[in-house]
Parts: C-alpha cells; structure tokens; sequence
C-alpha cells in the first residue's frame, strides 16, 4: 500500500517538472532558422567608462559556408545596463587592416536592460562569400556595464571592439585588463 501511495505521489510531480521545464526559454532555438555566434549564454557585461563604442562579433564566410544564399533576418543581443543611445550594426567584408569594410545595415534600437532584445531586420541580408560583422554601437554617460557576454575564454573573432577615445578595432580580450569573453550578438538566417 505504502509503495501505491509513493508512486501514486511521484508520478503526477515527475509529469509536472517535465511540462514545466519543456516552457522554459532556450535563447539558441528558432524553428527552421541556424543561428551564428561565437557566444554561450549571458554571463555579464563589461564594465566601461563614459565613451561611444561598437562591440562586434566576426564571422569569417568559411564559418557559414553551408549558409550561403540564405538570409540574416534577426540579431539577438544581451542588454545589462541600457545606453543613452543604441545602434545595430552589420558590417561585410574585412578589410586589409584586418577590420570591418563595409557597413551595410544600421537601425537606432531602444532597448530593455537586464534582458535579451531581439532586432528584426528591416532589409533581409544575404549571405554570400564576404565575411560578416555583427556590431552592437552605444554611448553611455557614465561608467555602466551594457552589452551582455558569456564567461569566455574568448573565442577568435567573438569579442571585437572599437573605443571612439582611440578610434582603433581591438579585440577586448586584447585591451588590457584580463578581460576574455565574447559578445551576446547572434545571427539568425532563415530557412531554405
């Protein structure tokens, strides 16, 4: 009887955590769409001091080689602290420097803080054979800590970074400071 009771308790709760946990957000699914990043999920954001900056993530077109002819139609980026202005930023190709060479798309974004934002972009890119940039532009008035990234180490192309002060692209992990992350900015590309 003991045992009936037992399992009679267990099985209802074991039903409910399995329905409760499947409600739960995964930020890296989409129905049909592959996602590009360098990033795991949010752990933070880098403190900064008051500047104009753009934090990017490269994507070298070997990286989505099997994407090619679809469309980059989203970005999802990680919001801490939000910034007193906010631009998404999408950049193609590298140029001799080893920086972005293009900017092909540029849209003022407002944002919420302590949460993934999502920019649907307003002209659809197609991925061809050039590398992509995703870029995330902010000012801020004071030292805050604005786009998200995940704990690192840094990943090759995940955390780059331009600081108006030096006018220079930098990876961060690069700037001094011992900081290694990558950025929260992922791409999703459509179906075929």
């Amino acid at each position: 009887m003991f045992k009936k009771v037992i399992v009679g308790f267990f099985i209802p709760v074991l039903m409910m955590a399995i329905v409760f946990s499947s409600c739960k957000k995964d930020e890296n699914a989409r129905d049909g769409y592959d996602v590009i990043n360098h990033d795991a999920s949010n752990f933070d954001a880098p403190g900064l001091p008051s500047g104009s900056y753009i934090s990017a993530a490269k994507f070298t077109s070997a990286t989505f080689s099997n994407l090619s002819g679809r469309d980059l139609t989203e970005i999802d980026f990680y919001i801490k602290d939000v910034p007193s202005s906010s631009f998404i930023v999408v950049y193609e190709g590298t140029d001799a420097n080893g920086f972005p060479a293009n900017e092909i798309y540029s849209k003022s974004v407002s944002v919420n803080g302590e949460d993934w934002n999502t920019h649907v972009l307003t002209t659809p890119i197609t991925l061809g054979t050039e590398d992509i940039w995703l870029a995330f532009e902010y000012t801020q008035t004071g030292t805050q800590n604005v786009l998200g990234c995940d704990p690192g180490p840094a990943k090759t192309n995940g955390d780059w970074h331009y600081d108006e002060a030096d006018q220079d692209w930098i990876p961060l992990s690069q700037r001094g400071g011992g900081t290694s992350i990558n950025w929260n900015l992922r791409g999703w590309v459509s179906p075929n």
